[in-house]
């Protein structure tokens, strides 16, 4: 997968840096075959994000979450497993837990 090369080769934060910049976004969707113009493209490569880095997410240290819907509803109760395993202390998970509900 695509994704996983970028982190092998130059990191997560790289992969990060990518997927927020809105024409990297876009034009990634479009490679996935998705309308340049599509309304669900971010619903899609979210998805597909989810579906392809998830497996492997210990191996390549990044989690794809959220989602639109009922995705959106219980994001908090999935990602809680998650959280837990990254051995951060109570205080810090309840940070990372109020920015990802901000940012969703």
């Amino acid at each position: 997968m695509l994704c996983e090369a970028i982190i092998h080769h130059y990191g997560r934060d790289e992969l990060l840096r990518r997927l927020a910049h809105p024409l990297w976004f876009q034009s990634f969707g479009a490679v996935m075959g998705m309308d340049w113009h599509s309304s669900g493209i971010t619903t899609s490569v979210i998805r597909a994000l989810k579906r392809g880095l998830n497996p492997t997410a210990g191996e390549l240290g990044i989690h794809a979450c959220g989602g639109r819907g009922m995705a959106h509803f219980i994001f908090g109760r999935r990602s809680t497993p998650w959280r837990e395993r990254q051995g951060r202390s109570d205080a810090e998970r309840r940070q990372i837990e109020a920015l990802m509900t901000m940012a969703v």
